[in-house]
């Protein structure tokens, strides 16, 4: 694509912008002469300055319609930094830049790029001015609402469906035959969206003679398979024997979704052994290398909670008699807190460097994983205790000064925070 004269100097030696800045006795420093294309777009497209904007369109009105070498538009740049009032003075400028498509970035128009990013306040900028823009769709034949599902953006899609022209999107399917229901389904999402399940199309195909129920089905086996050591930590902490299927495909079952009967006859018996048995392999090699990876940890846990047992807080008596050699704060409270937490987390630790030696020795994968897994809880386990022996042993040593022992003992308590946040977001998105 040639430059266009947003893009190039047309003048000798002169830049739009440049020009524009100098008269609106802004930094004229901010934007650089060059032959490089990069360079110039970057500058018209990025400016935030409406006065700058103005000017320029005012100089030349054509320019609000110039695409760059990908396609974009200034509407597009804008939506895409949500620069809500630089969308709504170039809606101003002209409507029909809504509907320009980006030619070499999967035509993609400037509501799509705001809705793939959450920015919902452009979305509504767009859609004041330009009530049916939302009909357009991208190179993969995707509406905005397969759009937000696919970029899990949970507050524009809560944006779409709360719109009343949503009923036109939900069961349009995209270039793979996919409806927005067969992307919910894919993403294994725990985020259930309002959708009235009367209007949907629960037994739709998609190109892969797949329903959303199907969908919803092969990604719930996925990633069971992908992540088989999630299983005893499940049964653990929800006390479950098996790990339940997802709540979308729950949803779907509720509402009448079923397997389709095309997807059952198509399906092709010797692609499907040939594909478990790589599947097997991969998660063999990927549990190998978390082992391994456990296994490191826990030997670390285990050698410096080892350490600390025999260098205790406060040192040794050296006084003769029938004291000597004897830890001197052993008749504090929080000396005893922290000699049973480390000891708690040296055990655990070792432990775990055991449950990861027998396992090296099975053949059968399920108890593998189920040693590995049972070793996971007993690293968290450990590490739980050694923070909780680190902050009691410094508090006890500490005693004499609260102010530092409290401060030392608050910040060592942030690691339990960052630990529940880490767990919570792993089993949710699970």
């Amino acid at each position: 694509m040639m430059p266009t004269r947003l893009h190039f100097t047309w003048l000798p030696r002169a830049n739009i912008a440049t020009l524009s800045l100098k008269s609106s006795k802004l930094v004229p420093e901010q934007v650089t002469v060059a032959p490089r294309v990069e360079l110039l777009y970057t500058q018209q497209h990025f400016t935030i300055c409406q006065e700058c904007m103005k000017k320029l369109f005012k100089w030349k009105p054509a320019l609000v319609k110039e695409a760059d070498i990908n396609g974009w538009t200034p509407l597009h740049y804008a939506a895409r930094f949500c620069y809500s009032l630089m969308v709504r003075e170039l809606l101003l400028l002209d409507k029909s830049v809504a509907y320009l498509v980006a030619d070499n970035d999967d035509k993609k128009t400037a509501l799509h790029i705001a809705a793939s990013r959450g920015f919902i306040g452009v979305m509504k900028n767009l859609l004041t001015e330009c009530p049916d823009c939302w009909e357009m769709l991208n190179d993969r034949g995707q509406n905005i609402l397969h759009i937000a599902i696919e970029s899990e953006e949970k507050n524009v899609i809560e944006y779409i469906l709360g719109n009343p022209w949503h009923i036109n999107l939900i069961n349009q399917k995209d270039a793979d035959g996919n409806t927005p229901m067969h992307l919910f389904a894919a993403s294994n999402n725990s985020y259930i969206p309002a959708l009235n399940l009367d209007r949907v199309h629960i037994k739709a195909f998609n190109k892969e003679n797949l329903t959303p129920f199907d969908v919803a089905t092969e990604t719930d086996i996925r990633l069971r398979k992908e992540w088989p050591f999630l299983q005893p930590i499940q049964n653990f902490f929800l006390g479950r024997s098996k790990v339940t299927t997802s709540s979308i495909k729950k949803n779907l079952k509720d509402a009448g979704g079923d397997y389709g009967w095309r997807n059952v006859i198509s399906k092709d018996n010797a692609d499907k052994r040939k594909g478990r048995a790589q599947k097997k392999e991969e998660i063999e090699k990927d549990i190998r290398k978390i082992a391994d990876t456990h296994l490191i940890v826990a030997t670390l846990i285990a050698t410096v909670t080892f350490a600390a047992g025999f260098t205790m807080p406060g040192g040794y008596s050296d006084r003769n008699g029938s004291n000597q050699g004897m830890a001197i704060l052993t008749e504090k409270a929080t000396f005893w807190a922290f000699v049973i937490t480390n000891t708690i987390a040296m055990i655990s630790s070792s432990c775990a460097v055991f449950l990861h030696f027998v396992a090296s020795g099975y053949v059968d994968k399920n108890k593998v994983v189920n040693r590995f897994g049972y070793a996971i809880y007993l690293i968290i386990i450990a590490m739980v205790a050694m923070v909780l022996a680190f902050i009691t042993g410094m508090y006890v040593v500490l005693a004499h000064s609260s102010i530092l022992a409290i401060t030392t003992c608050t910040i060592g308590c942030l690691y339990f925070l960052l630990l529940f946040f880490v767990l919570h977001k792993a089993w949710k998105d699970f």
